[in-house]
């Protein structure tokens, strides 16, 4: 029998012509926690929904009682240029413009997100990349310029990569969560792939899982922990890379079905929703654990 339950299970769904269409079809699919674009990745354009689309999706949540989570886009740096190696706010007024631009987009999908009447939401951000060792207080500052929810939180997702990616350890997103001041609006998104591939956690076994639980406990807080992006990775431990992998068919658990089942009944206990970003057939491989 399945331990975990349904409602806080899901995987990123793709969007269809209207947000209700989106939600429904993910509820019909047997996703009840799907994480969406609301626009393309690559743009800060979000997308608008009219009050019939937004009523009509709150009477099918209330029927449902789905989660609904975003993706925030990828070309967001709240730190600033890393093209031009610049920070936001120090100086160059076209990299700040271009800051506050995102900022404004975000706190737009924010407040969008927020009209929804959902069990559990929040969208999800890459916070960014920086060479300036003041990089981290340069997110807190763009965060702080963002016009943020109590009830639907921004959730800073774990990373991975070398050189100027930020975000990569628990402490480097701690950091950034101490110095922004409306720490309501702020939570975090964990991402088994990533913090596999960075060399922080094997997850290969139950001890390597209870160390995850108390680090993530210890320095972000149980409570701040508002979603999983439950991937596997086609990459090597320590490789760097961000490669996903079908749940139980990557470098991770492979065969390994006890960690992956005891990793999942942990965040179960937590009540932290787990989303699959590989695709919509891996909802059928957790579903049979």
């Amino acid at each position: 029998m399945f331990f975990c339950n349904q409602i806080n299970l899901g995987c990123h769904w793709s969007h269809g012509k209207t947000l209700h269409d989106t939600i429904h079809s993910a509820y019909c699919n047997g996703c009840y926690t799907p994480q969406i674009f609301m626009g393309t990745p690559y743009s800060p354009t979000r997308k608008k929904y009219s009050d019939g689309d937004i009523a009509a999706t709150n009477e099918l949540l209330q029927q449902t009682g789905q989660n609904v989570f975003t993706h925030l886009p990828y070309v967001y740096n709240l730190a600033g240029s890393a093209k031009k190696n610049r920070l936001a706010f120090d100086g160059d007024d076209e990299v700040t413009s271009y800051t506050l631009k995102c900022c404004e987009s975000i706190g737009q999908e924010i407040q969008t997100l927020d009209k929804l009447h959902c069990y559990k939401k929040g969208c999800v951000l890459h916070i960014g990349s920086s060479g300036d060792p003041r990089g981290l207080k340069t997110v807190a500052a763009s965060i702080n310029a963002i016009n943020l929810s109590n009830s639907c939180p921004l959730l800073l997702e774990t990373m991975v990569g070398r050189g100027n990616v930020l975000g990569k350890t628990f402490e480097e997103l701690r950091q950034v969560y101490e110095a922004v001041e409306d720490k309501e609006g702020v939570g975090f998104c964990i991402d088994t792939c990533h913090i596999f591939s960075q060399g922080l956690y094997r997850m290969h076994d139950e001890a390597d899982i209870d160390r995850l639980f108390e680090d993530m406990d210890r320095v972000l807080g149980r409570k701040k922990i508002g979603l999983v992006h439950l991937n596997d990775s086609s990459k090597n431990f320590k490789s760097c890379k961000d490669r996903h992998a079908l749940v139980a068919r990557g470098m991770i658990w492979g065969s390994r079905r006890k960690p992956l089942k005891y990793l999942i009944k942990r965040f179960t206990d937590w009540d932290v929703p787990l989303v699959l970003e590989t695709a919509e057939s891996d909802l059928k491989v957790v579903h049979a654990l």
